[in-house]
């Protein structure tokens, strides 16, 4: 089952032992950075950030933020920071 978390740029989550940040965030993507790595997430495909851990983005024309949409094992913690 997916987690849907509603994340402004700049916002943080902790995926297991990692901390993402949202970043340059555009109409349809967002880049989610994690120390020197970045990925571009879009509504089209899930990329994997971790070992086991899909991201992938939903978007609304007339909202400032994005829906982050994280899967990953029921074993690995996930946490909102910022």
């Amino acid at each position: 089952m997916a987690l849907v978390l509603s994340m402004k740029q700049g916002q943080q989550v902790k995926i297991g032992e990692k901390i993402f940040k949202v970043d340059d965030m555009t109409s349809g993507s967002f880049l989610l950075r994690s120390g020197s790595d970045a990925w571009k997430i879009t509504q089209d495909r899930s990329m994997e950030v971790a070992e086991d851990v899909l991201v992938s983005a939903g978007f609304e024309d007339d909202r400032p933020h994005a829906r982050v949409v994280i899967e990953a094992p029921k074993s690995i913690k996930i946490e909102r920071l910022s």
